[in-house]
This record gives structure tokens, C-alpha cells and sequence, in this order.
């Protein structure tokens, strides 16, 4: 696994290790198929370490959050908190940092490694140490970053950042951040006829009964192969040489149907912090509506029901079977 620290808080260029190498390189430079793991500005994925056993995941989100509101140095945007990662590490987040990593980062799919540079030099180092213009110390569990300038005021000394210890990197320090990014994870770009089928038939799901999603690696592979195999997988009713005409028909439909089903699904999506919880979704055989089958660990649940109750979405429970360490349940989304 190959390891790229960002140098800037706009994510365009850093530090590539690689083979017990570093090199200077730019973001757009790394190959899209590589296995990288990010190392982000703690000022983009700021540390924060939690650790109270009354208190649940939401409760202790929720916690750091009112914290994050009462310091003067952050923005007035709203906040995430990510995590845990290791039990009692977590990482806030600005939305529009959000939406900054999900933009320069979308290339390489729909889910990466994430880890800030304060947890991981400081986690490698196993003390407060130094890299670069900054320094980086611990404070009852939380790793904080500080301009380089700070090093005269602290009554102690403070190591420089050994580059060797990331060759040690355990990947369960990093954070494993998911996101829906259809168009990259199914690699529409050199296949114009497959992405209109797919995205019309996604645009669609009001009115269209036989679209099952399932985000396998089948499916995937499926995908790439031809843009006839993809025709007939998602409209087998259909032969392939009447497929513009039915695209088209798809669209002058979609454009004549009600949006709120897709802002619905959006929202679901948000809520969710691991897309692999989502074990499919599809329009039910008779009516417009959508049925939405999740697979969500007990320590996850109660914060996924919660955020779908605030969003207000038309959701009703179908069946909720609660097991040893998951719990499957069963939704259908209001199209109407």
C-alpha cells in the first residue's frame, strides 16, 4: 500500500511513499488503480480522541460536536464527526471539506483510507514530534498541530518525524471513508451508451421495476465488459437494437416524474456510514414504490434510525429482524 501526505489544505500536491521511497508529486499524478492511502492536513480531519463508557456512539458524537461549536478557530459550517477508528479516535470534518476530499479523491472510487498527519506521526512515533513547518502534540489523547513557530515556548524537546516508520503503517489505523460516486465506481467514461443506461435506469427507479442494485464486484466487472452485456442485464425485455429507442423513452419518462423519490435516496445515503450496509434496493413489483433492505451492525443503529427520523423521509417499516451483532431491516420509500 502506498502512502501519499498532502502538503496543502486544497489536496493538489504532496509526498508519495512508495517502496521505501518518498517523492514529491501532485495528486493527478498518482495512478488511478493504485492502492494509496491518504494522509490529510489535521486541519482538513482534525483528531479528536473520546473516551467515556456511559456514553454511546451518537451520545459521544454528539459531544464532540458542542465541543467543536464552542472553539473560536473553526468555521461556522456545518460539522461531521467521523469514526471511531480504533475505539476511541474519531475526526471532525467541515461539509465543505467533505465535499472537497469527495471531489479530488473521486477518481480512485468510491472509498478511501483516510488518516490525519497529527494521529498518524504522532501514533508511528509513539511521542510528540516534528515534520516539515509543524509540530505535533498529544494532549490527553487528542493530537493537535501547531506551526513550527510554537518550538521556543514548549519546555520540551521535540523529535523530527522519522519518514522509516511508515513502512511499519498498520491499515487499521486508517479511517475507511465511503461515499456514493456511481459515475467513478462504475467507470462510465469510455462508454457513453453504458452510462446513459445505467444513470437513466438509477434517474428511473419510480417508475422502473426490474432495477436491482447490487455493488459487487460482479456486477462491476459485468460493467465493464460491453455495452451490450449492460443493455441486457438491466433490460432483458429489451433487444439490444432497440436500445436508443428505449433509452429515449426512459428519459422523456424521467423527465416527466417526480424527483423526491431520488433526494429521498440521497438523504438514506448520507445517513449511512458504511455503504456496504445497504444490501439492495428496487421498486416493488406492483406500485411506484421503493423498498430498501439494510444489514447494519447494533453498535450502528440507533444513530442510522435516528438521522433518517430527522430527515423527515417517507420510510415505513416493513421488518425488523435484530440478530447477535447486525440487524436487518426492511424499508419502503414513499414515491409519490
Amino acid at each position: 500500500m502506498k502512502i501519499f501526505i498532502f502538503k496543502d489544505n486544497n489536496l493538489e500536491e504532496g509526498l508519495l511513499f512508495s517502496d521505501n521511497k518518498i517523492t514529491s508529486s501532485k495528486l493527478s499524478e498518482i495512478n488511478n488503480d493504485d492502492e494509496v492511502a491518504f494522509v490529510l492536513p489535521n486541519e482538513v480531519l482534525s483528531h479528536r480522541y473520546f473516551n467515556n463508557a456511559n456514553l454511546n456512539i451518537k451520545e459521544i458524537k454528539a459531544a464532540i460536536i458542542n465541543d467543536e461549536i464552542l472553539n473560536p478557530g473553526r468555521s461556522n459550517g456545518q460539522l461531521n464527526v467521523l469514526g471511531p477508528v480504533d475505539k476511541h479516535n474519531y475526526y471532525v470534518i467541515a461539509d465543505e471539506d467533505k465535499k472537497l476530499i469527495e471531489n479530488k479523491l473521486s477518481k480512485f472510487g468510491s472509498s478511501y483510507h483516510l488518516i490525519s498527519d497529527a494521529f498518524l506521526f504522532v501514533t508511528l512515533m509513539k511521542k510528540n514530534c516534528q515534520y516539515n513547518d509543524s509540530i505535533y502534540l498529544e494532549e490527553e489523547g487528542t493530537i493537535y498541530k501547531f506551526n513550527k513557530k510554537m518550538l521556543p515556548v514548549l519546555n520540551e524537546s521535540i523529535s523530527n518525524f522519522s519518514e522509516k516508520c511508515l513502512k511499519d503503517v498498520d491499515e487499521s489505523i486508517f479511517y475507511n471513508y465511503e461515499h456514493l460516486n456511481l459515475s467513478t465506481t462504475l467507470s462510465f467514461a469510455t462508454n457513453k451508451l453504458a452510462y446513459y443506461s445505467f444513470a437513466l435506469c438509477i434517474l428511473s427507479l419510480n417508475f422502473l421495476g426490474f432495477v436491482n442494485l447490487h455493488m459487487t464486484n460482479s456486477k462491476i466487472n459485468e460493467i465493464e465488459q460491453s455495452k451490450e452485456q449492460i443493455f441486457s442485464t438491466y433490460f432483458p425485455n429489451t433487444e439490444f437494437r432497440f436500445a436508443e429507442n428505449h433509452l429515449l423513452t426512459l428519459k422523456n419518462n424521467y423527465l416527466k416524474s417526480p424527483t423526491n423519490t431520488l433526494a429521498n435516496l440521497g438523504n438514506i445515503f448520507a445517513s449511512i456510514p458504511n455503504l456496504e450496509y445497504i444490501e439492495s434496493f428496487k421498486q416493488k413489483e406492483k406500485g411506484p414504490n421503493i423498498e430498501l433492505n439494510l444489514k447494519i451492525p447494533n453498535n450502528e443503529l440507533a444513530d442510522v434510525e435516528n438521522y433518517l427520523q430527522t430527515k423527515n423521509i417517507p420510510l415505513k417499516l416493513v421488518n425488523k429482524k435484530v440478530l447477535e451483532n447486525y440487524t436487518n431491516i426492511t424499508y419502503e420509500i414513499d414515491a409519490n
